[in-house]
């Protein structure tokens, strides 16, 4: 069996959601623009950041959740300023996120709970991104 293609995959979403027309055709800017940061992020250099922007029910959580299978993705839904290090170590292995997030990108559905966050908190959840 061949690997899908992009448009297999534009066909598969638009079963089950219904994508803004330009012209009247569907545009898929939404899913190409997010895989494009997931192979964005399997290059070597800087990691690639995006925030996706837009209105709800817009598609954003269901293109991020088919994301979360991908196996060089860590779906990921809260954050706090223990997250990637916990300090904490039990037999037989790390507990601390960081080593786990290797060669991985890292998919949060809403990142606007960091940004509620105390100001210092949210600045040591920053410095710990960079």
């Amino acid at each position: 069996m061949s690997e899908p293609t992009l448009a297999d995959l534009h066909a598969a979403f638009a079963e089950w959601l219904a994508f803004p027309e330009v012209d009247g055709v569907p545009s898929y800017e939404l899913i190409d623009v997010a895989l494009a940061a997931i192979v964005g992020n399997r290059l070597h250099g800087d990691p690639l950041w995006l925030f996706l922007v837009a209105p709800p029910s817009s598609g954003k959580t269901e293109v991020l959740r088919a994301l979360g299978d991908v196996p060089d993705v860590f779906p990921l839904s809260s954050l706090t300023a223990q997250t990637f290090a916990s300090g904490y170590e039990r037999k037989g292995g790390e507990t601390s996120l960081l080593p786990k997030l290797t060669d991985k990108t890292l998919i949060m559905k809403d990142f606007g709970t960091v940004l509620t966050l105390h100001r210092e908190t949210r600045a040591e959840i920053f410095a710990q991104l960079r």
